[in-house]
């Protein structure tokens, strides 16, 4: 029998004082660096800010993260974590069409992003792309997660004939990641562009590119 989501075995021994202790360390720091990285950007705080907003040692901040790029990928991969679980629901819940179901796990993404301020969106996504380490790899996990998703979906979406048969699997995945690439940037770089917007413009866009299939035509 399988052990409910979220429950701990009656077995599993809890985390002692000392474990409690570094994870809620932990925790204060990931807040601490949202703050400063949103209010004063990424460049312009310094580990001591950090240290000193999060209450606790600079020594401290060093025991978990080695650089301030390693924060933001620990920032990056509990957000993507989220997203993963929610865009995952709709996948296997399926949908009318592809435009639907890209748009619906879009939307999912654009609601945890909004929690965070776009200046550290911005950060994030300029660094990861200019980092070779953790901040690097782990944003091209987030992309490479994302992108099984939606070739998750979009297979589902074949198997049950809600796409053209001309629009293949492949590149059907890559065609609406783009799309969907493309909304998030546009979200993340342009203050005036409000999720609504990102959504509404990538579901036209996919009822043009990865069309549902045409209805066969009665003989008479």
């Amino acid at each position: 029998m399988e052990r409910p989501p979220g429950r701990r075995r009656l077995n599993a021994p809890l985390p002692g004082r000392r474990e409690r202790k570094k994870l809620a360390a932990r925790a204060a720091i990931l807040d601490a660096s949202t703050r400063l990285f949103a209010g004063k950007g990424f460049e312009q705080t310094r580990i001591e800010a950090i240290a000193r907003d999060a209450d606790v040692g600079i020594g401290t901040v060093y025991n978990h993260f080695a650089t301030k790029a390693d924060i933001l990928a620990a920032i990056l991969s509990v957000d993507i974590g989220e997203v993963v679980g929610g865009t995952r629901t709709i996948v296997e819940r399926g949908g009318p069409d592809a435009a639907e179901m890209v748009s619906s796990a879009v939307r999912v993404l654009l609601d945890v992003m909004e929690r965070r301020s776009r200046t550290l969106w911005r950060d994030l996504i300029g660094h990861a792309l200019l980092d070779g380490g953790n901040l690097g790899d782990a944003y091209r996990r987030a992309e490479t997660v994302l992108l099984g998703v939606v070739r998750a979906g979009i297979e589902r979406l074949h198997a049950n004939g809600c796409i053209a048969a001309r629009f293949h699997s492949d590149e059907g995945t890559q065609i609406a990641f783009a799309l969907a690439k493309n909304g998030i940037y546009r979200y993340v770089f342009n203050d005036d562009v409000a999720p609504d917007d990102v959504v509404t413009d990538l579901r036209a866009q996919l009822r043009v590119t990865a069309p549902p299939p045409k209805p066969a035509r009665s003989v008479r």
